[in-house]
């Protein structure tokens, strides 16, 4: 088969919302930014890893400030696609020969002005949506969250709709039309139920939607009453909201605590469940710039200057310093906790991954595929984490940065040093559903024909996935995004 027409590039359609600068809260930062954070208070209060937690503080009952979301009179997108479920085709690599499948950042024979980044094994299960199209003597089809792929190097799998559908979960999801953010659930049957709709403000946006509690989406404002940031809750079944002032938004735990940095006398770590005062759990250590909950959201992991690692209690004691500060360690990226909350894994957006034992503050190393180390002072395009635990000695994170042919959903073993490729790209999130499935969403742009004016149709949406971690084998659920992001 010719090589030429197996070339292609992966659609970079970065979702341009994000607020840049946020670096406590995206994993892959700007690759020439100093990734710490100046202005934050001293940690002033430790705990000793053998101390006995304080019983739970009573928070003192505020009066509520009520605080309204701006409205947006911003225009619609003209190529909006609400959520739903999505309709596309199963089809499996064929090249004939063996060989893997590259495919294009749109349809053709001409590259322009990128390099395909991956390559497609024969046999990889592709969902090919909308209609084909016809360039330089080829037929070609959309692949979702790949690009675009020569037909005859396809063959149809109807077999394949079968693929997950007894395992696929309802989701909460959102779409956003330029004015405002709409939220949906989806069933496993496909069946849409219409939730709230809020405006689109250019601030942060977190949902939390694990089930374990009312589904939130708390909103970052500017509250003119008083003078300073606010967060506000909004339970997406009723819209009732639920305000607190002088206060920043970092995000949720599983079961439905919010993280936020209380901006008063002194910036301190807090959390809050929406309707009750926030309970303060202690200062911010000085450059804080990272963040997770552990499992069960009974402490919180922060990472500090000189990758130092604390974890506040929610009992309020303070915190007990995991890992010292060492300004020679390598910065610390994203963090997660282990299911059983023994471990912490940092995910750097270059270098090996880091994995630190929370009760000894053992540090390990997980190395990643070989990275391009030239990465042109990007910023990450993701809005919500791209790193998580699958169970206690497997992991996951999106690779963007290794060389080509080596991006994607990275699946890796911790007691065999082993990494697993599933080459999914213009990811915006990934989530845990069990030790063997994962959630994610990918950003679709499509650019369809040109029209009589001599302008190119085009669509763009999110869409979320669930994918088998041990067959390699991905779903399109519905189209929508899932869970936490930025900058709406």
């Amino acid at each position: 088969m010719s090589e030429m027409y197996k070339f292609a590039a992966i659609t970079h359609a970065w979702m341009a919302v994000f607020i840049v600068g946020l670096a406590m809260l995206l994993a892959a930062g700007c690759a020439d930014e100093d990734p710490k954070q100046p202005g934050f208070a001293e940690l002033t209060a430790t705990v000793e890893p053998t101390a006995t937690p304080s019983p739970t503080p009573s928070p003192t009952p505020e009066p509520e400030v009520v605080i309204t979301i701006p409205k947006n009179n911003a225009k619609a997108d003209r190529g909006y696609v609400p959520a739903g479920p999505i309709t596309a085709d199963p089809y499996r690599v064929y090249t004939g020969d063996g060989d893997c499948l590259n495919v294009r950042p749109s349809p053709g024979t001409k590259f322009q002005s990128s390099d395909p980044r991956t390559c497609v094994p024969e046999g990889f299960l592709l969902w090919l949506y909308g209609d084909p199209m016809e360039v330089d003597g080829l037929t070609w089809r959309y692949a979702l969250g790949e690009g675009w792929v020569a037909e005859q190097y396809v063959r149809a799998d109807p077999a394949a709709q079968d693929t997950l559908a007894n395992r696929v979960p309802g989701f909460v999801v959102s779409t956003v039309d330029g004015i405002e953010e709409h939220f949906s659930r989806v069933e496993t049957s496909g069946q849409v139920t219409k939730l709230v709709s809020l405006p689109v403000t250019g601030s942060t946006r977190f949902t939390q939607a694990s089930g374990s509690s009312p589904a939130y989406a708390a909103t970052q404002v500017w509250a003119d009453a008083t003078n300073s940031q606010a967060i506000v809750f909004t339970e997406l079944e009723t819209g009732q909201q639920h305000s607190v002032a002088g206060a920043r938004l970092l995000g949720w735990s599983d079961d439905g605590k919010a993280l936020i940095i209380l901006q008063r006398s002194r910036e301190s770590l807090a959390y809050v469940v929406p309707g009750s005062a926030p309970v303060e759990l202690g200062p911010i250590p000085s450059g804080m710039s990272g963040w997770a909950w552990v499992p069960g959201g009974n402490s919180v992991i922060v990472a500090g200057e000189g990758s130092a690692v604390y974890e506040f209690d929610t009992s309020g004691g303070g915190a007990r310093t995991v890992l010292q500060r060492d300004m020679s360690r390598t910065y610390l990226g994203e963090l997660s906790v282990s299911p059983d909350g023994s471990r912490i894994m940092s995910s750097p957006y270059l270098g090996p991954l880091q994995l630190i034992t929370l009760s000894s503050g053992q540090l390990n190393e997980f190395q990643r595929a070989p990275q391009q180390r030239d990465v042109g002072g990007r910023c990450g395009g993701a809005s919500g984490k791209l790193s998580v635990w699958l169970d206690d000695n497997t992991i996951a994170w999106h690779e963007s940065y290794a060389e080509k042919g080596s991006n994607g959903i990275t699946i890796g073993d911790l007691r065999t040093g082993e990494r697993n490729l599933v080459p999914f790209f213009t990811l915006q999130d990934i989530s845990r559903i069990d030790a063997r499935t994962l959630s994610f969403t990918t950003q679709e742009h499509i650019q369809g024909e040109i029209g009589a004016d001599g302008n190119a149709s085009a669509q763009s949406f999110p869409v979320v996935w669930i994918l088998d971690v041990e067959s390699g084998e991905a779903r399109p659920v519905a189209i929508g995004s899932t869970s936490s992001r930025l900058g709406v």
